[in-house]
């Protein structure tokens, strides 16, 4: 990479934590992509509006998870798996490295593949399969207590108390219902309260569906290690139906969300709480 090169980040994750420790012990410039003066979150990181600091107008930029207006197409690197096009989209879980995000910086600064950045890339890319044992080199139980050891650093909180977290939820799963769609088992834990239900299903090696409000009053819903063919097909069902307002996911990384539109996700809520269809700020 040039001397020059800036790398932006996006919304702050244990991948991207890890990828900023990274960068800076090799000596390299870091910025992140802001939106409306605070640091994107993973909804709006691809409508970002400015960066933290000021750039010099001739640094090579390279953009890991996020754009905004600076971005110029042809000139700038993109660092990514999120969308078609990105270099780790096609990435299977056994390409896991070459699809995540760590993993392809580590390439481009040319820093050697370590196990701490193996168990980042292999939690990121494709958890579920992870814990399945299929990323050659990331040990599933190593991948699970690296990821909540970071996580539980992020969260300000003792990693023991996260675990009982995780723990809780594996038991709550064989309570909840259970979906047929496509031919595949999938656990329903829409508008479930219990914490941690996404890592819980992928130690338990089964696909889930999850809700939540977003600050906008819409429902969001998410559907978690479930066949590729599975989330090709919930998208193309769900994602281009009228109560959509937005998709996105990666059948390759076995994950897909839907985020329903203002009408449908009111009704959906009116239903399930009558009461408080709005979350509390918008009441």
């Amino acid at each position: 990479m040039k001397p020059n090169t800036v790398f932006v980040l996006g919304a702050y994750d244990p991948e991207m934590r890890a990828i900023r420790y990274m960068l800076g012990k090799a000596g390299y410039r870091t910025a992140v992509a802001n939106r409306f003066g605070k640091r994107c979150v993973g909804g709006n990181a691809y409508n970002a509006d400015s960066l933290s600091k000021a750039i010099n107008p001739n640094a090579a930029l390279v953009w890991v998870e996020c754009r905004s207006p600076s971005f110029t197409p042809g000139r700038d690197v993109i660092v990514d798996h999120h969308n078609k096009g990105d270099p780790g989209y096609a990435a299977q879980p056994g390409e896991y490295w070459e699809g995540s995000s760590i993993g392809q910086i580590a390439e481009l600064i040319g820093v050697k593949r370590g196990k701490y950045a193996e168990l980042a890339a292999a939690s990121d890319h494709c958890l579920s399969a992870a814990m399945r044992g299929e990323c050659k080199g990331a040990c599933p139980s190593e991948v699970m207590e690296w990821r909540i050891n970071v996580r539980a650093s992020m969260m300000e909180i003792e990693p023991r108390r996260l675990r009982r977290r995780i723990d809780m939820a594996c038991e709550r799963l064989n309570s909840l219902p259970v979906l047929d769609f496509g031919g595949e088992k999938i656990l329903d834990g829409s508008f479930d309260s219990t914490p941690e239900l996404r890592d819980a299903a992928a130690i338990a090696g089964k696909p889930i569906i999850t809700t939540r409000q977003d600050l906008l009053g819409r429902v969001k819903i998410g559907l978690y290690g479930a066949r590729c063919d599975v989330v090709t097909e919930w998208l193309a069902t769900i994602g281009n139906s009228e109560f959509a307002d937005s998709s996105y996911g990666n059948p390759n990384r076995e994950y897909a969300g839907v985020v329903l539109n203002e009408d449908a996700s009111q009704k959906l809520l009116r239903n399930r709480y009558p009461h408080r269809a709005r979350p509390p700020e918008m009441q």
